[in-house]
């Protein structure tokens, strides 16, 4: 089964352009069919559930079980993971599609654990990083870890400076619906 993963900060308020635009996502990726999974708590989680709950989609959200914060009410879905670790590799594990907003320090550490893995040809699939901040951080990346042979960032990550841009590709390359 097809899922998409979208991670991002989980500290954004419902008022802001972050929360809609990971809201917009959710929503056009249950439009799709396309079940979703994310932390499962607030932010930019609970908009791409709250998007996609308007579909007939499963919305996973895996969280720590130690955490203190109650989930999100808009998952169809909770999976808990015994550590922080243990639920970023139950997403992994679980996603065919990787969309990463603005975030933390968490964000950060998904994102480079997903690069590293398809450094490593373990993952196959798509990440697609949204928002201008990611073109910055990416282009760093390239050029502090990345050897001279390997200049060029792994095959299949992806960087859109708005989800609006983002939904235009998939659109094209998945076709209306």
């Amino acid at each position: 089964m097809k899922v998409a993963v979208i991670l991002g900060s989980g500290k954004c308020s419902r008022r802001t352009k972050l929360y809609r635009s990971a809201y917009t996502l959710g929503e056009f990726l249950g439009k799709y069919g396309i079940p979703i999974a994310n932390g499962g708590y607030y932010g930019v989680m609970e908009a791409s559930a709250k998007g996609a709950s308007k579909y007939n989609v499963d919305r996973i959200g895996v969280v720590f079980k130690k955490y203190n914060s109650l989930s999100n009410k808009y998952l169809s879905r909770i999976v808990e993971a015994n550590s922080y670790l243990e639920r970023l590799n139950v997403l992994i594990e679980i996603g065919n599609e990787f969309f990463v907003f603005y975030g933390g320090s968490g964000t950060l550490l998904e994102l480079t654990a997903l690069l590293a893995l398809k450094e490593r040809e373990l993952v196959d699939a798509n990440v697609y990083c949204i928002g201008k901040q990611w073109k910055k951080f990416l282009n760093i990346y390239s050029k502090m870890f990345r050897d001279k042979a390997q200049s060029n960032l792994p095959e299949g990550i992806f960087v859109y400076e708005s989800v609006d841009e983002l939904i235009v590709e998939l659109t094209k390359k998945w076709g209306n619906s």
